[in-house]
């Protein structure tokens, strides 16, 4: 597994507006997309309050393997706030790559959600 995260400069872990994730998921392209998600489902609903989950999108029959959906939560259990997110999970040739953006509310902005679904869904995966 390799994760890479990014938040805007001048911003740390404790004060970031924003966090982009991308976790690679090294040669699981044979997991069912829904096992993946049901299993990043259940973890979620086991660390914050209220989760709420809603699909955006995913691929039609024959088309490249994804999914496009958020979470939103109340608060976490063991810690104080919250955190909001746009995923992407994609499916490569060999491999599965989550795509995060993350920002600290209880309920996404339209616009966010929006801005994030585009460049997830216009994105490629280059070799």
């Amino acid at each position: 597994m390799k994760v890479l995260e990014y938040i805007p400069e001048n911003e740390n872990w404790e004060n970031y507006s924003i966090i982009i994730t991308k976790l690679t998921m090294k040669n699981t392209a044979s997991l069912p997309m829904q096992t993946l998600f049901d299993y990043h489902k259940k973890m979620a609903e086991e660390k914050v309050v209220n989760l709420k989950v809603t699909e955006i999108s995913r691929n039609k029959e024959g088309e490249k393997e994804y999914k496009l959906f958020t979470m939103e939560a109340d608060a976490y259990k063991d810690a104080a706030g919250t955190e909001s997110q746009v995923y992407y999970f994609i499916k490569g040739n060999q491999d599965i790559i989550l795509c995060i953006a993350a920002i600290k509310q209880k309920k996404i902005p339209a616009e966010f959600i929006e801005e994030w679904s585009n460049i997830f869904l216009k994105s490629r995966i280059i070799k």
